[in-house]
């Protein structure tokens, strides 16, 4: 059974971003995140693309499944729709603050989003973080 929680940790090398704005290294983190893309996240997830907004460094995840894999998860577990959705993203706010490099950003003002697609291309849940508190 394919997992609902996944690690979500950008891979990233930016460097010297001590002497950067927020909008600065979004920049940054992206154009050095976009090389290496498609990215395989973890095993039934890629990213597929990275931009920068600003100060937001807003990143597109595809899913290796679609939402009955979800449903059918729930059936199983138990938890509903909004209890998975909360999980997921309690899981990426986790694996963002943990890296240094998209903590910093957060640090200087910045935000980080993921938007998480099914593998039939509806959106499963975004997740912003601008705090690592």
């Amino acid at each position: 059974m394919k997992t609902i929680i996944t690690a979500v940790v950008l891979a990233l090398s930016v460097s010297a971003h001590a002497d950067m704005n927020a909008d600065q290294m979004a920049k940054e983190v992206a154009a050095e995140v976009s090389k290496d893309l498609p990215q395989q996240l973890a095993g039934d997830m890629t990213l597929t693309a990275v931009a920068a907004l600003g100060s937001r460094l807003i990143a597109k995840a595809q899913m290796d499944y679609d939402r009955a894999h979800t449903n059918q998860v729930m059936e199983k577990t138990g938890w509903t729709y909004e209890q998975v959705m909360v999980a997921h993203a309690t899981q990426t706010k986790s694996d963002i603050c943990s890296n240094g490099n998209t903590k910093a950003l957060i640090d200087l003002g910045g935000e980080v989003i993921y938007k998480y697609f099914y593998s039939d291309g509806i959106l499963m849940t975004e997740v912003s973080v601008k705090s690592c508190e």
